[in-house]
Formats: C-alpha cells, structure tokens, sequence
C-alpha cells in the first residue's frame, strides 16, 4: 500500500508542476468520467498483467486445461460423414 501512496504523490506532484492547460483540462475530464463510470477492476487487473516472453506448447496446454480430441469420437464421425478424400486433398487451398 505504501507503493500506492508514493505514486500517487508523485501523479500530484506532476499535476501541480503542470504549465499544460490542455492537459489539467484533459485530466479533469478523464477524472470526472472516471468517477461516474462504473469500472471492472478485475478485467482492469487481469489486463494489466504481464505479458510471458515465450510460451511453449506444454505451458499453453497446462493453462488451458487441454485434455485433446477422443480419438474415437472423431474416427466415428470421420465415418458418419463419409470423407472419402486424403489429407493431402483436405488441405490444399487454392
């Protein structure tokens, strides 16, 4: 909390050093629309987390939840849809 408090004095020290009369007036409108806005804080805080450098399929499976295909249920309707063509023949785009 103590983090807090020091940047907001030092967000009120800038205020103050301000010479910008656009930018006190575009606070003020941001302040004020900031107080009649309702906000999601957790959106706001999930949002604002850091973003991973790197991920790799294992981590993104593990957060996920990612527990894949039933192979069996996907060969059954393979079969009930009848398709007859190759993977190569699926995939090509033209």
């Amino acid at each position: 909390m103590q983090d807090l408090e020091i940047r907001k004095f030092r967000l009120i020290k800038q205020i103050a050093d301000a010479q910008n009369e656009y930018l006190i007036k575009y606070l003020e409108v941001l302040l004020q629309d900031w107080n009649h806005t309702k906000i999601d804080f957790d959106l706001l805080a999930q949002l604002s987390q850091p973003v991973q450098k790197d991920i790799s399929i294992e981590n993104l499976i593990q957060k996920q939840n990612y527990s894949g295909i039933d192979r069996q249920y996907f060969d059954s309707l393979v079969e009930e849809i009848h398709i007859e063509e190759t993977l190569e023949e699926l995939i090509i785009i033209d």
